[in-house]
């Protein structure tokens, strides 16, 4: 499955959103991704792997942070 269309699954993006922001956790790997660059065809389509987490709006740091805590 395509990101965008995973993201159109989980109901889309709010106008709070920093699609700019994406990151996916893959075993524990962190990919940022600008789906803005996506959505205009400007990037190449990223597919989703079984148990990849999509995190929109995060910044990496944050997001590293809060995986280490757990």
């Amino acid at each position: 499955m395509r990101l965008l269309q995973g993201i159109a699954m989980a109901g889309g993006l709010d106008s709070c959103a920093r699609a700019q922001d994406t990151v996916v956790v893959r075993d524990r790997e962190l990919i940022r991704i600008d789906v803005l660059k996506i959505a205009r065809k400007t990037a190449e389509p990223f597919l989703l792997e079984p148990f990849d987490v999509v995190v929109v709006g995060v910044g990496e740091g944050e997001l590293s942070r809060h995986l280490l805590a757990q």
